[in-house]
């Protein structure tokens, strides 16, 4: 793993730029759990088939639904089919899929089929959300990437739309 985007000493990495996650300030729930994602926390390089280690804290007990966000969708983490329950689940490692696919209505053929997109991007960040309530959420603080190894040696990174 290669660090890039938010440290802008590096040779390799690319320029910082505004989350529109940013951290806001508001008055303290005592039932919020506050959530965080430690890493990926951006600036990272990840590559398909390469391990992510999601890494998450909350201040108390709380169960939670962790996904990937790359653009303006919204997908599962892969591998992981229920809830996590912190502190508990403080870690969960998967391999960067070539894709991942959510449920999407055909209005051609009036039914709802998985959709596949990939997973090759510079805008994505984790999102942790409470499951009980929808208002308890963290996200990565930057973008991180996804590239696909090119035989040559070359990596490649597409925005998602």
């Amino acid at each position: 793993m290669q660090m890039a985007g938010c440290i802008t000493d590096a040779p390799e990495q690319a320029p910082a730029r505004v989350c529109p996650h940013a951290e806001q300030t508001g008055p303290v729930d005592a039932f919020d759990p506050q959530y965080r994602i430690i890493s990926p926390n951006g600036g990272e390089i990840f590559q398909i088939g390469q391990p992510c280690s999601v890494r998450v804290s909350s201040r108390q007990y709380g169960q939670a639904i962790l996904e990937i966000v790359i653009g303006r969708r919204n997908f599962p983490v892969p591998g992981l089919n229920r809830s996590i329950t912190l502190p508990e689940d403080s870690l969960i490692v998967f391999t960067v899929p070539e894709s991942l696919s959510v449920p999407a209505y055909d209005p051609v053929a009036q039914q709802t089929a998985l959709r596949s997109y990939s997973t090759v991007s510079d805008s994505c960040l984790i999102k942790i959300t409470d499951y009980q309530n929808g208002e308890y959420v963290d996200y990565s603080d930057c973008y991180f990437t996804v590239r696909e190894h090119d035989p040559q040696g070359r990596t490649t990174v597409n925005q998602l739309k």
